[in-house]
């Protein structure tokens, strides 16, 4: 009678270590990421009557991103009167900051004017700064039937003046868009 109650409480205990087993591998590698690839340049250039910054990015996926959702924020060393530095964080308005779905590449635009802490500053002066551009981008993800982030930044000192951004996706001879991932991040000078 013992053994009996001996073997079953070993079974339970075995199912019990299995199943919590399979929880914890299943949790640690089912984990969604998001899949965004973002374009090594950021770049400043004339746009409309003034200028802008851009970045770019695409998902790197054969899938569609369901209402990205992008926000950027700037931080800023500011020296003080006695010398020392202050961190400052300006939100950073774009021209568009989400859309319903995402097939190929989407180019941000910060469009310089009146609430952009880049007004009246030349483009020597914004070389100057020191500084870092915070991005998160929010999405849904099918698959795992979830929001998904990602967090990517760029320097100040990374910023490309004087050029703009090549398109990176064509349509074949069947109309069928084709997304170019290595044009990512490509450029060419602007028109004088």
């Amino acid at each position: 009678q013992i053994a009996s109650w001996v073997s079953s409480f070993e079974a339970f205990l075995g199912l019990l270590f299995f199943s919590f087993i399979t929880g914890l591998l299943y949790g640690r590698f089912s984990k969604p990421e998001a899949s965004i690839k973002f374009s090594s340049t950021i770049i400043f250039r004339e746009f409309k009557e003034g200028n802008a910054i851009m970045f770019r990015l695409m998902n790197k996926l054969p899938t569609v991103m369901i209402r990205p959702n992008v926000r950027v924020t700037l931080t800023l060393h500011h020296k003080q009167e006695d010398g020392t530095y202050a961190l400052r964080y300006y939100p950073i308005k774009l021209q568009f900051d989400k859309v319903n779905f995402l097939p190929t590449t989407w180019t941000l635009v910060h469009e310089i004017k009146e609430d952009s802490p880049f007004i009246d500053m030349s483009e020597e002066e914004v070389q100057a700064l020191d500084g870092e551009f915070l991005i998160m981008v929010q999405y849904f993800d099918d698959t795992f039937d979830q929001e998904v982030y990602q967090i990517h930044s760029y320097l100040t000192s990374q910023i490309q003046y004087g050029v703009k951004f090549i398109k990176a996706y064509y349509n074949d001879e069947n109309g069928s868009t084709i997304l170019d991932h290595g044009l990512l991040s490509a450029v060419e000078p602007m028109e004088s």
